[in-house]
């Protein structure tokens, strides 16, 4: 199962990992996509795809990316599932 969420950067910023490289992390219990604005064309946000077990929390592993994970140096203002 894959959800894909749009992680926007804090209000009035641009996204600060969207114009760094795209990168596919697999972490055993998930793979998690990153993708950049050298996919999606902007910066205004980056788009990260959790592949994982049905059952598996994806909201907790998402937060756990953004407070201290691959977007912890972020300013993060908003995601949403898309």
């Amino acid at each position: 199962m894959t959800k894909t969420y749009k992680i926007y950067g804090a209000n009035g910023h641009r996204q600060r990992s969207s114009f760094g490289k795209s990168v596919i992390m697999d972490f055993g219990r998930c793979t998690i996509e990153i993708q950049t604005a050298e996919i999606t064309g902007t910066n205004e946000y980056t788009l990260v795809s959790i592949t994982a077990p049905e059952g598996f929390d994806f909201t907790a592993e998402l937060e756990g990316q953004i407070s201290d994970g691959f977007f912890e140096n972020d300013r993060v203002g908003h995601w949403e599932e898309v």
